[in-house]
């Protein structure tokens, strides 16, 4: 059985957070970031992942992984 991974955040750098996750043998089960986040949306359209969560709350909430990946921007 594959692990699920979930993604907070959908910057730029995100794409290369999931295609690792990916190579990894992890199934990408979820994404959400900041409220209603479009980059978010595309990339859950990109990956075909099928759980896009409007709020980071609600995603959280959804049991719908084993371990997060929260992808951020350093300040």
């Amino acid at each position: 059985m594959k692990n699920r991974i979930a993604f907070i955040g959908s910057g730029k750098v995100s794409k290369f957070h999931i295609d690792a996750a990916l190579a990894a043998g992890f199934t990408v089960t979820a994404i959400s970031a900041t409220d209603k986040s479009k980059s978010a949306l595309e990339l859950s359209e990109k990956y075909s992942i099928t759980n896009y969560f409007e709020r980071t709350e609600d995603l959280l909430n959804s049991n719908l992984y084993d371990c997060i990946s929260v992808v951020t921007q350093p300040d």
